[in-house]
């Protein structure tokens, strides 16, 4: 319904005398005929003037299903918002008679506007009311449940205990209101809703015995539907007291479908969810809180996402009944509770629930938890209309608009369940137009209500005594006509008689508040509305810095990127400046630097020559350059928004007036309203470089240029209006300032102006910082160089223009100033004109072909680095410890921050390349370092642009001539990255880089994946050569986890598998065609330096035909040395060479001594090489190193024709017994082969005949008895420990559980009996709940730690 000339006139009427509606005494005459038929025309729609809405009723309201957007501010990347109804009533707040005493629950942890009733007389008539049936009374129309401490499932009186309701005795009564149900529209079909309750509303255990049970059988499902005692486990009549009762009506109960409730078995575990029952009410279930059914109701299909969707809270008289809430970190969490779902877990007699932080407990928790939330689940048949009413609607994001319970219950639900009381007299306000957007100080909204009455007499009385106030004095409240009816109507079953009317109210001031209306005889209707303060736009713009930051810091990849990049010692430029620099004061990871610097000494004399103040003052120019690329790119967005709000609230001021001035229709107002989203042109904005809301109609909206609506927004962003709003909300303008005319030139200056004035202010910051802490003097002063001009130029050029708009324009901005204020404010321009630089500056800096220059580079940069990084750690500190006020300051400078550390990390890299490659130094290792960093940081760049976070990402990096191929968790091939060919690029989650590495002459293959999702690699040998495989990750504090294999032979026609890419078992497998040459397992990179002694190889001469190559392997000395590289040498390049993997190639017949020496250390090997026309050596490969870890056991290989189910094995250090030899081939560890061994290790395979087989049982008593045993380490694969597995291993200090598949069953009496007292027992982070329990009882003392 549209607005009608007569209502535009009215409007336009209105706002010329004030916006003032007629005084109330006019109103409340007794208007009758033809005006009541007029009034009631007109008033209904004008609801719909500041945004179209359909009317709230039940009867007309059309429900929707979740509204779903993409939402990188938010943990669950999404924002959803749910219409809700009202439909029932349970016990809810609590009525004290003194807020100021109530201690029941920590202060700090409950809202006194919605978790309690103060009201002292309520209180003393409760206390002192006859009448009690079964602890329930119903006074004045609403009914009131009392309890005590007995009456709780959990109860404490510990003071101190902040999470929990907190009795103060055991014999004081306290007193809950039954309220109406809030219930959040999951989805909404075929005239029914799928209803889950906004909050838990009750504590119950799953079952109250502990015992194995499914939703069937638990009592649960029977206090929900009120089912007898034959229905549950513990065998509880509920038919005279359940949740069904005590919440519905018997018409509420009705309008309750029976819905036909799948169990299905637990996903993970596989536990039997029992039969399928048919039910009114119940708990959600696994599959519909996460995976795609459940993303069509708003949750994160990822079981494990920490979603603001599934958080709920918990209403008073749960926490009285024993819920517990979480408190403490104010991240969003406060105040969740763990809630049930009727899924079993892991085992019959432990179901799942959500945690409050959202995510899914698959594994569950024991069904006689007394402290988890109960929200109710049902679907309702919409055509019962009379008995639920529209509520608004609920964000993720904590956003509640809601529109107020008609009656104070549910529209036709009484407050009572199945109580008579009565639905009327009550008042109905139409809440919707608060539902838009926030509502701010100086806005303005017209709420339409109606008076309902059993006679006309008595609404008579209600018109003539109704009063309007607000709690908070935040509001300016004027009221309307009420018009009388001329007949009385249906509602519901009952004949009423209604009058109609609307109030406007405007946002005084800032805060919370309560809207009353209240009548003389009691009735009163209360509606809950926020105001908040136009002055916080100004805070960054409306850009939420702060959960930007929460997001970074509470997932587990982006804060571990974060600790990585502050810490010097994981950047190679920053280990070479402290290797060869003596003044650089921060020492590094000793392993580090000698692993990849040793032995060149010659730049320590580069580094003894100083660098300037002005060659630091250049770096320091071209790194700001440099992080522009990230830093104006934010300050683009937060301007945007900025521009964008104040366009859109000044266009909607009082009603959209300037629009209906304009001439508009309400047709084109109604257009306006839905296509003027602050947001989506805020990105237009952003995405296209404009700043115009006309632009925005007509690129974005397919609007024409002769369009009215464009034409009324043109000449309204030339308007004095817009240019008020904007003198009056851009800081860097004085109070009072005037900008004189509005042209698209005035428009796009005073954007550009704000966005840089804005960058300039996180680089003084920065600079200011460097300035005042950095002990190199050349960069410390450089930084005050460049403060002075960046800080000293913008606030002097605001200085210059405010100056001259007061004094030459007469406190008006012109185009002109801008302009002048524009040429001024970028720090580009101001270093240009103080320093004579030109853009490009980064290119002629850091790419220059001079090595005493990179040197200063690396120098400078590797200083800049530490200082920005603390910089970064100071912010985040004060942003964790600080003011909520200081907050999003403080969360701005970090994210900030990160940006220019990580352009600056970036620089280090590229410098300290360039200077290998101008030096041609052998680092053929440190040169991979480098690179791999430098992929690093691009692909973290690009990951946090594209998803707002980081994973858990692994880095593969691949040196030799081999093709790569990735393959997903189902063996599925995704992308193959070639040799020869430098080349980048994104395949879904996946990057990919392939560098030429001048030094090794070699192309290296980097590739990150997300670590826990299963990818494996294969590496396709195009020639012959050696392979090095390097794995890194980051843990959770920023620490790189570093894991290495180097010199695996191959030639064309072998490839190289490697199974695993998360780090948990780091292997290599060598084949050629389909079998297995050999196991190669990953060292992990010590913290300390070992050095190579020898280099062994096992022969002395090789002779070659001209043309042929062949491949010398060697074995490097220790096998856990850390620097394992070699350059290998020929002396005489003609006869014969050899290229960097030690593969000599015949060229001509003659003699050769062939060299390979130890990058590090001078340590080398020699041998002969004859060329001839006929080489007697046939071997396409000679010797063969022996890489590490996994022994060479060749010589103790049986050698079998073939295997069969229990066959006794014996290969290695260890005995097995065959267990399976169909596709999935198994065996059973039977027992060490050793006598003398103290820490073993069971693998996760094992080959035999060619083939392999997994390890997937340890025997029983398969060491007992072994008093040499200290350290034992059972891998991933292990399903199975047989009992006395460990008896009797009294020196047995440590077990590493890898296994994450192990069960109470399939762990064995007596298995850690008799091992060392104070030993400990290792299980994966995600088990440890669940393994605490099952490997509890196993014979160990009980100071045994399991951890």
């Amino acid at each position: 319904m549209f607005l009608t000339g007569e209502i535009l006139q009215w409007l336009r009427e209105r706002r010329n005398t004030q916006m003032k509606y007629a005084k109330k005494v006019i109103g409340k005459r007794l208007l009758s005929g033809m005006l009541s038929a007029v009034l009631t025309v007109t008033a209904l729609p004008l609801a719909s003037l500041t945004m179209p809405q359909k009317e709230v009723k039940a009867a007309s309201v059309t429900l929707q299903n979740p509204r779903i957007v993409k939402d990188d501010s938010m943990k669950a990347g999404q924002k959803v918002t749910w219409d809700c109804i009202w439909f029932g009533s349970y016990p809810q707040r609590e009525v004290v008679a003194d807020a100021a005493s109530y201690n029941a629950i920590q202060k700090d942890y409950y809202n006194p506007q919605t978790d309690i009733i103060e009201e002292a007389a309520l209180f003393q008539k409760l206390e002192t009311a006859s009448g009690w049936n079964d602890n329930e009374i119903v006074l004045d129309g609403n009914k009131y449940r009392r309890m005590k401490q007995e009456d709780a499932i959990h109860s404490t009186s510990d003071s101190a205990s902040g999470a929990y309701y907190r009795w103060k005795d055991s014999t004081s009564w306290h007193y809950f209101r039954y309220e109406p149900i809030k219930w959040r529209v999951l989805s909404t079909a075929g005239g029914q809703a799928f209803l889950l309750s906004d909050m838990a509303l009750d504590d119950q255990m799953y079952n109250n015995n502990d015992a194995s049970v499914t939703w069937e059988t638990s009592n649960m499902r029977s206090w929900l539907n009120g089912y007898g005692a034959e229905t549950n486990e513990p065998k509880i009549d509920y038919r005279s007291n359940s949740f069904l009762q005590d919440a519905f009506s018997s018409a509420g109960q009705q309008a309750i479908c029976t819905t036909e409730v799948e169990n299905a078995d637990n996903l993970e575990y596989g536990t039997e969810g029992g039969n399928n029952t048919k039910d009114k009410i119940f708990l959600l279930s696994e599959q519909e809180v996460y995976g795609t059914k459940a993303g069509s109701y708003g949750f994160a299909e990822a079981y494990d996402t920490y979603d603001e969707a599934r958080g709920r809270k918990s209403s008073t008289y749960a926490k009285a009944k024993g819920v517990w809430g979480y408190y403490g970190d104010g991240a969003g969490y406060d105040g969740n509770c763990w809630w049930w779902l009727r899924t079993p877990g892991d085992h019959a007699d432990i179901t799942m629930k959500v945690s409050n932080y959202g995510y899914v407990d698959r594994f569950g928790f024991n069904v006689i938890i007394n402290d988890y939330g109960v929200c109710p689940a049902l679907n309702l048949n919409l055509s019962s209309s009379d008995l639920w009413s529209y509520a608004g609607t609920v964000c993720s994001d904590g956003t509640v608009k809601e529109q107020a319970a008609p009656g104070g219950g549910g529209s036709g639900e009484t407050p009572g369940g199945g109580s008579d009381s009565k639905t009327v007299p009550k008042i109905e306000l139409d809440t919707s137009s608060l539902s838009e957007d926030t509502f701010q100080v100086g806005d303005e909204k017209q709420l339409p209500y109606s008076l309902y009455a059993e006679s006309e007499s008595k609404l008579k009385e209600m018109v003539d005594s109704l009063s309007w106030t607000d709690e908070g004095g935040k509001l300016a409240i004027t009221d309307g006509l009420l018009v009388m009816p001329t007949a009385p109507e249906k509602l519901g079953d009952q004949t009423v008689w209604r009058a109609s009317s609307r109030i406007m109210i405007t946002a005084k001031q800032a805060g919370k508040t309560t809207l009353i209306g209240k009548t003389s005889d009691g009735t009163t209707v209360k509606q809950e509305i926020e105001i908040t303060s136009g002055s916080e736009e100004n805070d960054s713009s409306g850009i939420d810095y702060s959960t930007t930051l929460d997001k970074w810091l509470l997932d587990q990849g982006t804060s571990s990127a974060m600790n990585y990049l502050a810490k010097d010692k994981h950047f190679a430029n920053s280990e070479a400046v402290a290797t060869f620099d003596s003044d650089f004061g921060f020492k590094l990871t000793e392993s580090w630097s000698n692993m990849l610097f040793r032995g060149n000494d010659g730049w320590r004399e580069i580094f003894t020559k100083a660098t300037s103040r002005e060659q630091a003052r250049d770096i320091l120019i071209a790194l700001l350059e440099k992080q522009s690329e990230k830093t104006q790119e934010l300050e683009d967005v937060e301007t945007a928004h900025k521009y964008a709000d104040i366009y859109v609230k000044t266009l909607k001021q009082a009603n959209w007036a300037y629009a209906i001035d304009y001439g508009l229709n309400s047709e084109e107002i109604q257009y306006l309203s839905e296509v003027c989203v602050p947001d989506k042109i805020a990105q237009f904005f952003i995405d296209g470089e404009y700043s115009s809301i006309s632009l925005y109609l007509k690129i974005k909206c397919g609007l024409g240029e002769k369009s009215k609506v464009v034409k009324c927004i043109e000449s309204f962003e030339k308007s004095a209006k817009l240019a008020d709003s904007l003198a009056e909300k851009l800081e860097w303008l004085d109070t009072g300032t005037k900008i004189l005319s509005m042209t698209e030139d005035t428009i796009n200056a005073l954007y550009n102006v704000e966005r840089l004035w804005k960058t300039d202010e996180m680089y003084s910051e920065m600079l200011a910082y460097i300035r005042d802490n950095c002990p190199f003097l050349a960069v410390s002063q450089a930084a005050d160089d460049l403060y002075g001009v960046i800080h000293g130029g913008y606030m002097g050029a605001f200085s210059y223009a405010s100056e001259s708009i007061k004094n030459t324009f007469g406190g008006m901005v012109t185009d002109k100033v801008l302009d002048t204020l524009i040429d001024a404010i970028p720090w580009g321009a101001l270093v240009n004109t103080t320093y004579k630089f030109s853009v490009g500056i980064y290119n002629i800096i850091f790419k220059i072909n001079d090595t005493q220059k990179q040197k200063d580079n690396m120098r400078c940069v590797a200083y800049i680095g530490h200082y920005i990084g603390a910089w970064m750690v100071q912010n985040r500190l004060n942003y964790l410890t600080g003011t909520t006020a200081e907050k999003n300051t403080y969360a701005k400078k970090t994210v900030y921050a990160y940006y220019m550390l990580l352009k600056t990390r970036m620089a280090g890299e590229e410098s300290l390349q360039k200077m290998m490659n101008l030096a041609g130094t052998s680092w053929q290792r440190a040169y991979t370092v480098s690179k791999e960093i430098s992929a690093t940081l691009e692909s973290n760049e690009k990951w946090l642009k594209n998803s707002g976070v980081l994973k858990n990402i692994s880095t593969s990096v691949v040196a030799c001539p081999v093709d790569v191929e990735i393959y997903d968790a189902a063996g599925k091939m995704v992308e193959r990255v070639y040799d020869g060919k430098e080349t980048e690029g994104y395949t879904g989650d996946i990057y990919y880089n392939v560098f030429y590495n001048p030094v090794a002459d070699d192309y290296v293959k980097i590739i990150r994946l997300p670590a826990d999702e299963g990818y494996s690699l294969k590496c396709e040998a195009t020639d012959t050569g050696s392979v090095d495989y390097y794995f890194s990750a980051f843990d959770k504090d920023g620490n790189v986890v570093q894991k290495e294999i180097e010199n695996i032979p191959v030639e064309t026609g072998n490839s190289v598998q490697i199974p695993d890419t998360s780090g948990n078992r780091t292997e290599c497998i060598l084949k050629k065609g389909d079998d297995i040459e050999k196991e190669y397992i990953a060292q992990t990179v010590s913290e300390e330096y070992v050095a190579v002694t020898g280099i062994r190889t096992d022969i002395t001469t090789l002779e070659l035909k001209p043309g042929e190559k062949k491949r010398v392997n060697i074995t490097i000395l220790p096998e856990n040395a850390s620097a394992k590289a070699v350059t290998w040498t020929s002396s005489d390049s003609d006869v014969a060479s050899v290229n960097a993997d030690g593969v000599i190639t015949g060229i001509k017949t003659g003699n050769v001594v062939i060299t390979a020496k130890a990058v590090n250390e001078e340590v080398s090997v020699q041998f002969s090489v004859k060329v001839t026309e006929k080489a007697q050596t046939d071997e396409s490969e000679i010797s063969s190193q022996k890489p590490t870890l996994k022994p060479d056991t060749s010589s103790q290989k049986e050698q079998i024709t073939s295997v069969k189910v229990g066959d006794i094995i014996k290969t290695g250090q260890a005995q097995y017994r065959i267990i399976a030899t169909g596709a999935v081939k198994t065996v059973e560890y039977q027992k060490t082969l050793s006598k003398t061994q103290k820490n073993i290790k069971i693998p996760a395979t094992v080959t035999i005949n060619k083939e392999v087989y997994r390890v997937t049982s340890i025997a029983k008593n398969c060491f007992k008895g072994n008093k040499k045993l200290k350290t034992i380490t059972i891998s991933k694969n292990i399903k199975t420990i047989g009992a006395n597995a460990f008896s009797g291993c009294k020196n047995l200090k440590t077990i590493k559980i890898a296994s994450t598949s192990l069960t109470k069953k399939s762990v064995g009496k007596n298995v850690f009996k008799g091992i060392y007292k104070k030993a400990v027992i290792k299980v994966p982070r995600k088990k440890l709940k669940n393994y605490q329990k099952i490997l509890k009882g196993k014979g160990q003392a009980k100071s045994v730690k399991i951890q």
